[in-house]
């Protein structure tokens, strides 16, 4: 007999998995914030007290978007989206974020401030990567917008004629 899990979604989400197979063995609800501050002490090998405010935020952003009716993930990102598909990496989901965007950066930037405690551990530079690539991918839209509006308004810009940004 063993325990094996499927969580469709998740994608490469070390925490989940790292969680999951816990549910198992218990029979009380898990202290979340407890169990993050020792999580972070393993898979770092070392206690930040700023990596412990990252995860706040993070928990507090990303892992805390509901599953809802619109199945909104927060792996939504133009970044990901194929040409020509209104910029979704979905079409069953929207771009809007169903998180505080500035909040994860704020949180990104405080997992960086962890270095000087976690730098040695692949999994920290993993992580500081993986949330850095979501704070890229939820700056994108905006940035893309304001790009293509002065682009558009620029004097002298041809109508219908593609142009460098």
């Amino acid at each position: 007999m063993g325990l094996g899990i499927t969580p469709e979604g998740h994608y490469n989400s070390p925490v989940v998995y790292e969680l999951f197979p816990e549910f198992a063995w218990r029979k009380d609800t898990v202290d979340l914030k407890s169990w993050i501050s020792q999580y972070i002490r393993r898979r770092y090998g070392a206690f930040s007290s700023n990596a412990q405010l990252a995860w706040d935020g993070i928990l507090a952003t990303v892992y805390n978007v509901p599953y809802n009716i619109n199945r909104q993930t927060p792996d939504n990102s133009m970044i990901k989206a194929r040409p020509l598909r209104n910029e979704k990496a979905r079409t069953w989901s929207s771009t809007k974020q169903s998180y505080n965007t500035a909040e994860l950066a704020k949180a990104v930037s405080k997992l960086l401030d962890a270095a000087p405690e976690c730098a040695p551990s692949d999994a920290y530079r993993y992580d500081l990567v993986d949330f850095t690539r979501q704070v890229l991918g939820d700056l994108l839209p905006g940035y893309c917008s304001v790009r293509l509006r002065r682009r558009i308004i620029q004097p002298g810009a041809v109508p219908g004629k593609a142009g460098r940004f």
